[in-house]
């Protein structure tokens, strides 16, 4: 029997901590710089043990965190530094899901060029490891981008191809 973890995910319990913080201060029980620090001193602990993956992780909510918070500058930042460290860590799924939250930044801040370049990177990616979901998520999302940029027939093909994926989940 194997029980040596694969280094490219986040240890679960370093996962579930993080998360709990996410959702403690969701629930209105952590005050945001509370979470924040906590949040912080998950990275540093996981930089410190030369953790990859769980760095990343910790990027990635502290991104969620301050996006929810109505930082979208700072969320991006956030996500750039979560998809770099999970691609060094190996966990191209994350990644992606990483470039997809880009691409939505870049969405609402009106660079639709570059967001449709980080729907279609993140398609690219699901495409490659068969993973219907983040494809699928990325179809649609283009499909809106392509909506707003008056690219209509383009934007009803990238629909119905996001449509056609949603029944495989």
């Amino acid at each position: 029997m194997n029980l040596q973890r694969d280094n490219s995910q986040p240890d679960p319990q370093f996962d579930e901590q993080v998360t709990n913080i996410l959702k403690t201060w969701q629930n209105g029980e952590f005050p945001f710089r509370e979470a924040v620090a906590q949040l912080l001193l998950h990275k540093q602990q996981a930089t410190a043990d030369e953790q990859l993956a769980n760095q990343a992780r910790a990027e990635h909510i502290l991104g969620n965190l301050q996006y929810y918070r109505g930082n979208p500058d700072t969320s991006a930042q956030h996500w750039t530094r979560a998809r770099d460290l999970y691609q060094r860590a190996g966990n191209i799924d994350f990644a992606t899901s990483m470039e997809m939250n880009l691409g939505e930044y870049y969405r609402l801040k009106g660079d639709l060029t570059l967001a449709l370049s980080k729907y279609r990177i993140s398609q690219k990616s699901a495409k490659k490891f068969n993973n219907i979901r983040n494809l699928c998520i990325g179809t649609v999302n283009e499909g809106h981008v392509l909506v707003s940029l008056e690219q209509y027939d383009d934007a009803l093909k990238a629909f119905n191809i996001g449509l056609e994926l949603s029944t495989q989940l």
